[in-house]
């Protein structure tokens, strides 16, 4: 099975604001504005793509050859799943199908998310095609870990300020520590061993 994933758009309201990020950096004017949200947004970027995660809210696409086989999960990246909008798949005479929201459910509490078949049924057949089931979904956490948001000011202070060398390693580790206990809380919760 093929699967093509898409972050198609972000929420306009970013867990962390202009405002709290100059505070931060110790910033009073407006000057450096679109610099500093431009860093904003390349932090949050580099935080969920390295933790495999969604912290911002934000509007996904999977797109996948077909259906995993009998009641299998499909397994939705860039976890938590906050909601699912549609599943539309091209049946085997390549005509478009909206599957109910009664034939399946969303497991938003798993890690990644999972859409199953509800009990006693297996999904639909569909067009063996690269794009022939498409899942459209939100994703993000309602509430932005506390150690997203340092991680996301500490990227900013790197980004923005001067720093001697050593100082700018020692952020540098910090950040990847975050990030790091980040991925290691994620595999055990999900029963990876390290």
């Amino acid at each position: 099975m093929s699967a093509f994933f898409a972050v198609t758009s972000f929420s306009a309201v970013c867990p962390l604001s202009l405002a709290d990020a100059k505070k931060h950096l110790r910033v009073d004017h407006s000057d450096d504005d679109d610099s500093i949200q431009t860093v904003i947004e390349a932090a949050f970027e580099m935080i969920e793509r390295r933790t495999g995660r969604a912290f911002r809210e934000q509007n996904c696409q999977l797109k996948l050859s077909e259906f995993p086989a009998g009641n299998d999960p499909v397994y939705l990246p860039k976890p938590p799943v906050l909601s699912v909008s549609s599943i539309v798949y091209r049946d085997s005479s390549n005509a478009s199908q909206t599957l109910s929201s009664a034939l399946y459910v969303v497991q938003t509490s798993a890690v990644p998310g999972q859409i199953v078949p509800v009990y006693g049924t297996s999904w639909p057949t569909a067009l063996d095609n690269p794009e022939s089931v498409i899942i459209t979904y939100s994703a993000g956490s309602l509430i932005c870990p506390t150690v997203v948001l340092h991680a996301v000011k500490l990227f900013c202070d790197l980004e923005y300020h001067e720093h001697a060398t050593v100082e700018a390693e020692r952020i540098q580790r910090r950040i990847e520590s975050l990030i790091a206990g980040l991925v290691l809380r994620d595999r055990n919760l999900i029963g990876i061993s390290t």
